[in-house]
């Protein structure tokens, strides 16, 4: 059986200093703004006490609590020998504060640099939309809508005891729900109701039949269907991709846990809700606001233009279609220039898009982005109505000033400050692979680490108990197979896999099973020895491998990682030494004294309140 190769590792390719500072630097990568303005009402002694300056930019107390208390135990400042400093003292203080002040010096270093780079432009821009728009909701949506009373919450969980089976059609105008609804109550069957009046794909299975427990819908659409009586014919229900119609067949009682079990997801379902009504009131005044107009005759000429059975994969596999196989948006020439949707643009006046330039943008578009002809006229009307909300709230957002407000300027910050951070870092990294001059050299100095010391390979047996142990040891030395001893004694399902053999174990490892090991002639079979979780074990000597020197083919990935490693760091402290040179820095070690240490700030946030 050929030995495999247990390669060592003297010295382990752990993180470099620069790549701890990196994920302390990120950990930290809060808005440095709020932190290290006038200070908050949290942390120890003086919150707002100055630790350092960089630049213009303070490092105060509560910042700095604020970072140490969110990281995990393992990402704390290490020492020399990565043993993970005590932040109670002051070499802990310093280095955590160290790294604050060099994430801020990277932070201004790389706005400078990267000011005009088109990635942090495009960046800055889309951040301040998104967390702006974020911002928004967060304060437009605060009218205070209070929970649903005890006797509301009760009513809503004892309908929640009912669902309804339904038929049902979908039509795109509520004409033809209303034509469909009329021809059911006159009689006629209801699959042809569905072949008549159906805007959708046809049922699969051919019945048009859907459950509906209470609840589980909008508002609107079980208010609907629970109003109609068993048996009756809803009037049409208005939803985002058309009308429906809904024949009630049943009602069925439905087991549900208790109330109380139910409580929180009852008064979610009113919030969300509440929230979701509130947005699209938001939504409907801002269309308003903004003059926006869809023509419903261009929607029907797009939407009889959609490819017929468009798919999104090809089929029987998983690979999405490619844009050159998807087929055109069919529409008449003669429709190209008729206006399709249109709204004013601040400063910019009336934005129109006609049939015409909607096909380009449609034939320009991923499979999954593309509206499909089985979301039906509804789903078409939805998307366009979709995209042109994402600009009027964009527009509402510079409008009502949330694009400046602080807590969009913090959010936008603290994400920039990231992919600052880590652009300008990842631009002083050596580039391109290791030469074979490099490694070689490397290999001079650090080749002797890598020395083999004697390893031995054998058979293992593990045992619930001592007397089943030496039950085995004496089979064993009987002459009885291991694989007869490991049937009938083995507990390690593990162990027994491999048929008890292992391989390459060290003179230098710790342990009983190397004990065991290197008190042993090759042949021999040991006395039962304890394991860790209680059991015994019995081992058996294969084989002894002398010392050796293995060639760096044989660890070439280690001694890749590690010079990697190197080279990284000391271009990294180069690049730091010369950006700290670039900005002013003033450090206050007075005041590192009264700061909280991470075990404190932790024992404060566990702490039970009352």
């Amino acid at each position: 059986m050929r030995r495999a190769l247990n390669r060592p590792n003297p010295t382990p390719a752990r993180p470099t200093a620069s790549l701890r500072i990196l994920t302390l630097i990120l950990a930290a990568t809060a808005v440095l703004a709020t932190g290290c303005g006038s200070g908050g009402e949290s942390g120890s002694g003086d919150t707002s006490a100055i630790l350092a300056r960089v630049g213009d930019t303070a490092i105060r107390a509560d910042y700095y609590e604020d970072r140490l208390a969110r990281l995990e135990r393992d990402e704390l400042p290490r020492g020399e020998n990565g043993e993970v400093l005590d932040m109670a003292g002051l070499e802990g203080k310093e280095k955590f504060l160290g790294s604050l002040i060099t994430k801020e010096v990277m932070y201004q270093v790389a706005q400078q640099k990267f000011a005009s780079d088109p990635q942090i432009v495009g960046a800055r821009e889309s951040l301040s939309g998104y967390e702006g728009e974020q911002v928004m909701w967060a304060h437009e949506l605060k009218a205070d809508v209070p929970d649903p009373s005890e006797e509301t919450l009760r009513a809503h969980y004892a309908k929640m005891k009912h669902a309804r089976t339904c038929q049902y059609v979908i039509t795109d105008y509520v004409d033809q729900a209303r034509e469909a609804r009329a021809a059911a109550l006159g009689g006629m069957d209801w699959l042809e109701v569905a072949s008549r009046f159906h805007a959708g794909d046809p049922d699969p299975n051919g019945e048009y039949a859907l459950s509906v427990p209470f609840g589980r819908y909008s508002e609107e659409f079980d208010g609907a269907i629970f109003a109609t009586p068993i048996g009756g014919v809803s009037e049409p229900i208005k939803t985002e991709f058309g009308y429906w119609v809904v024949k009630v067949l049943e009602e069925k009682d439905v087991e549900l846990p208790p109330f109380e079990d139910l409580r929180e997801r009852i008064v979610n379902t009113f919030r969300a809700r509440a929230k979701g009504q509130a947005q699209e009131d938001f939504k409907a005044r801002a269309q308003e606001h903004y003059d926006y107009v869809l023509d419903e005759e261009a929607l029907a000429i797009v939407f009889a233009g959609l490819p017929v059975g468009e798919e999104v994969f090809y089929p029987g596999t998983q690979d999405p279609v490619r844009r050159e196989d998807l087929l055109p948006l069919d529409v008449p020439a003669a429709a190209a220039d008729r206006l399709f949707y249109a709204y004013d643009q601040p400063g910019e006046g009336r934005h129109e898009v006609t049939v015409g330039q909607y096909k380009a943008r449609f034939d320009d578009m991923s499979v999954f982005a593309r509206p499909k002809r089985a979301q039906m006229l509804g789903g078409l009307r939805s998307a366009i109505n979709t995209d042109v909300n994402k600009d009027l709230l964009r527009f509402e957002t510079v409008r009502l000033g949330y694009d400046k407000h602080p807590d969009t300027v913090n959010a936008v910050r603290k994400k920039l400050e990231e992919l600052l951070v880590n652009k300008l870092y990842t631009s002083v990294m050596p580039q391109g692979e290791l030469s074979d001059a490099q490694r070689d050299s490397f290999w001079s100095e650090v080749g002797g680490q890598y020395a083999l010391p004697e390893t031995r390979d054998g058979r293992l047996v593990v045992c619930a108990d001592e007397a089943s142990a030496l039950a085995a040891r004496d089979e064993a030395r009987a002459g009885t197979s291991w694989r007869e001893i490991l049937v009938a004694r083995g507990t390690d399902a593990e162990n027994k896999s491999r048929g008890g053999r292992f391989t390459g174990i060290r003179a230098d490892g710790r342990g009983a099973l190397r004990d065991a090991l290197f008190g042993m002639e090759i042949g021999a079979v040991s006395d039962p020895f304890p394991t860790e979780d209680g059991r015994f074990a019995v081992v058996a000597l294969d084989a002894v491998h002398p010392p050796r020197q293995p060639e760096l083919s044989e660890v070439r990935d280690n001694v890749d990682q590690r010079l990697g490693n190197i080279l990284a760091e000391r271009a990294f402290q180069a690049a730091l030494a010369e950006w700290q040179t670039q900005v002013a820095i003033e450090k206050f070690p007075e005041n590192l004294g009264p700061l909280k240490s991470w075990d404190e700030l932790h024992v404060a946030v566990s702490a039970p309140t009352h």
